[in-house]
């Protein structure tokens, strides 16, 4: 039992040491507690604002099928105002990561269409890190930090914080 209370204390100090050398370098993370999850409880708050009912349960569905929802696209897919393309914005990010520049980039798009074309053509596909250790994992981000790609060890780190989180 103490193994996996020492891992969340590792990633909890790693995190905290990750933010605070963000923040003094000038970094923005926009680092959130939603960004530390899979992010399906943000999508599920998406979901509730829904005003129709069929539409709320298909984006509840949409959410309950899916393994990640990236919360720095999340508000692009909540400012449609028809339901139809909220749910069409989900069901495009579910399971992808994008960069706070990409979503910048889609969000600058006139048409919500091409918003969520947009979507489809950039981020990444989810993937937690897949098998290595923890020691490993965490030694990349700091690699990441000691580049200077902040985007990347953030992204690494929440991978790491995933696989704990996995079931």
């Amino acid at each position: 039992m103490r193994k996996p209370r020492f891992k969340l204390l590792v990633l909890a100090l790693a995190s905290f040491s990750f933010l605070h050398l963000a923040r003094a370098e000038g970094f923005d993370s926009g680092f959130s507690v939603d960004a530390l999850s899979n992010g399906k409880d943000a999508a599920l708050r998406v979901c509730d604002g829904l005003s129709m009912s069929s539409s709320k349960r298909e984006c509840v569905a949409l959410v309950g099928e899916s393994r990640y929802f990236d919360t720095d696209a999340l508000p692009l897919c909540s400012s449609f105002s028809m339901n139809s393309r909220v749910v069409e914005c989900m069901q495009v990010i579910r399971d992808r990561r994008y960069t706070a520049q990409e979503v910048r980039t889609c969000s600058s798009e006139s048409f919500d269409s091409d918003k969520v074309e947009c979507m489809g053509r950039l981020g990444e596909e989810y993937a937690p890190p897949a098998g290595g250790t923890l020691r490993s994992e965490l030694e990349r981000v700091l690699r990441y930090m000691d580049s200077g790609d902040l985007t990347s060890a953030r992204r690494n780190l929440i991978r790491v914080i995933d696989t704990l989180d996995a079931p």
